[in-house]
């Protein structure tokens, strides 16, 4: 796109012909020249390529005259004349009103600073119109953020909510568990403090609604770190909000109501930073990376995997000699990084935590598992990271070869570093397509409206599937969560429950004492495993609800099967598909 260059009312090719001597105070224009009210051009005079002449001087070919120099390149108030301008015979001078403008600030001898607000002005018009694409790729990624607001799925989102709660009423942060009957007592690490409390804020504020759109935020920053990363890279607006719009599929699971968004957000964030080491940055770049890793480490522990990048990062810059100073920078900016990780309430501890998280859910937990080759959906995903590495070895873009390495290494072992790895892609994929061949290119502008159309129905389709969202925004997912018998739970009684019941249970119910929730480093592989075969119906009953007065489980569950029968149980409540209550009769 071309943009518009203000000349202060007047511009002109060069050399530009002679005109005759004594013109008027009007405008006279020679055959491809335009020149500003109030000139007067001496017979002879030649204007240089790029020479700018005051308004009201008299130039004389090769002289000086009225205290006025016309040299090639002087900036005055008047009329300017840019080299390869286009203008022709009798071309119309620019805008009346700016050309009045300045002509009448030349005759007042005061024109420079009046001129130079004007261009200024100008300059800021076509920068706003060089950023309206951007913007309009960025407001069609809202759907997708509100389409998500719409449900709470996540059953962390729950008990993290309320363990926010407790941090700010107690202004410290728990230390041993108090949710459950089962783990009661226990030493508990939270991982997530700063978001908890992040999202207890909004909680307090304006209830799950308020925590629906603070996330549904978050996810429109992703959206935007993503596009200014692919702007920088050289990508167009189109091209990469459409790559955006396509990654949509792989990464709308993702863009929950969990602290894994701050990962989202870091990661793109770091490679920013890091991209600014590797082009010369030096002090202030590795004083940001520290920085971001203090603010991440304590919104979520995911901060080490910025570590990892940076580091990455650092060996790949210093591979070449060329690149061995930026490397040395880079360095220490995964040193500042890996300072700034343990500056957390457990130190140290974090890394110590970080692999007891692993070692717990590996195996147990969906986004833990490797990743299998038979998913469709986990293949395009790896795809997608997998040809951005490609393209980001042949740019040579380190910082992005660093985090598409780490991520996609790590989400073979976890499927839940794709989207990381997926949001990392995006941009190297967008400034790659926004540079097609030149039969590709004579194609999409031949075909332009086409797309355009069908970029709008795209758009104009998501925002009705969008839409009714904004009904019921922050509604938990009743598929899951039995929000309307969770009520009639008797207070205090001791409830055996899934998982995903039991994070929605110590929200809602502080009161009721829950068996089990997603926090699995409180409870443990194995104690995690025995609660699994209770659930199943696997167990032995007397032992397994040893100590339990409720249970409130999926009605197709294992358990639920045998307690329709077992006379020491009888239903209470039931609530399809989420869950059905049983008390105990004796």
């Amino acid at each position: 796109m071309t943009r518009w260059r203000p000349d202060d009312g007047a511009t002109a090719t060069a050399p530009a012909p002679a005109t005759e001597t004594g013109t008027t105070a009007e405008t006279r224009t020679t055959a491809g020249a335009n020149t500003t009210a109030g000139a007067n051009t001496t017979a002879g005079a030649n204007t240089t390529a790029g020479a700018n002449t005051t308004a009201g001087a008299n130039t004389t070919a090769g002289a000086d005259t009225a205290g006025a120099n016309t040299t090639a390149g002087a900036d005055t108030a008047g009329a300017n004349t840019t080299a390869g301008a286009d203008a022709a015979a009798g071309a119309n001078t620019t805008a009346g009103a700016a050309a009045d403008v300045v002509a009448a600030a030349g005759r007042k001898g005061g024109g420079r600073g009046i001129a130079g607000r004007w261009r200024r002005a100008a300059s800021s018009l076509a920068g706003r119109a060089a950023r309206r694409p951007w913007l309009i790729a960025w407001l069609a990624f809202s759907p997708i953020a509100v389409l998500r607001a719409g449900v709470l799925a996540e059953a962390d989102t729950f008990w993290q909510i309320r363990t926010g709660l407790v941090t700010l009423a107690t202004r410290a942060l728990p230390s041993a568990d108090t949710f459950t009957w089962t783990m009661r007592g226990k030493p508990w690490t939270l991982n997530s403090w700063g978001f908890n409390v992040l999202i207890a804020l909004a909680y307090k504020a304006g209830s799950l609604p308020a925590v629906a759109w603070l996330c549904s935020g978050l996810i429109m920053v992703i959206a935007a770190l993503v596009l200014l990363a692919a702007r920088q890279l050289g990508a167009s607006p189109a091209v990469a909000g459409v790559c955006l719009f396509l990654a949509t599929p792989v990464l709308v699971g993702w863009f929950t109501a969990r602290p894994q968004l701050a990962d989202y957000i870091g990661v793109l964030a770091l490679i920013f930073v890091l991209r600014r080491i590797a082009d010369g940055g030096r002090g202030r770049p590795v004083l940001a990376a520290g920085a971001l890793c203090v603010v991440w480490v304590n919104v979520h522990s995911g901060a080490l995997i910025g570590v990892a990048i940076a580091a990455c990062c650092a060996v790949l810059l210093l591979a070449r000699q060329a690149t061995r100073r930026s490397g040395l920078w880079c360095l220490a900016a995964a040193a500042a990084a890996l300072a700034g990780s343990f500056v957390n309430p457990y130190g140290v501890g974090l890394i110590g935590q970080t692999e007891q998280v692993q070692a717990d859910s590996s195996g147990l937990i969906v986004e833990w598992q490797h990743l299998n080759p038979a998913s469709p959906l986990a293949d395009v995903s790896l795809a997608i990271a997998l040809a951005a590495l490609v393209l980001a070895i042949r740019r040579r873009e380190p910082a992005f070869i660093a985090a598409l390495a780490i991520t996609a290494t790590g989400a073979v072992l976890a499927v839940r570093m794709l989207p990381l790895a997926d949001l990392t892609a995006l941009p190297v994929l967008a400034a790659w397509a926004s540079h097609p061949t030149p039969a590709l290119l004579r194609y999409a502008r031949s075909r332009r409206v086409m797309f355009q159309r069908c970029g709008a129905a795209g758009f104009a389709a998501l925002a009705v599937v969008a839409a009714p969202s904004l009904l019921h925004i922050g509604r938990p997912d009743l598929a899951k969560y039995p929000v309307r018998i969770v009520n009639e739970i008797p207070s205090g009684c001791r409830l055996f429950n899934t998982d995903l019941i039991g994070g929605y249970v110590i929200l809602e119910r502080p009161d009721v004492p829950v068996s089990l929730d997603t926090r699995n480093t409180l409870y443990g592989r194995a104690r995690l495993l025995a609660l699994e075969r209770v659930l199943a119906g696997l167990a032995d009953l007397r032992t397994g609800l040893a100590g339990a007065g409720c249970v409130l489980v999926p009605p197709d569950s294992g358990l639920a099967r045998r307690l329709y029968h077992d006379p020491a149980w009888r239903v209470a409540a039931t609530e399809r598909p989420a869950a059905v209550l049983f008390l105990r009769t004796s």
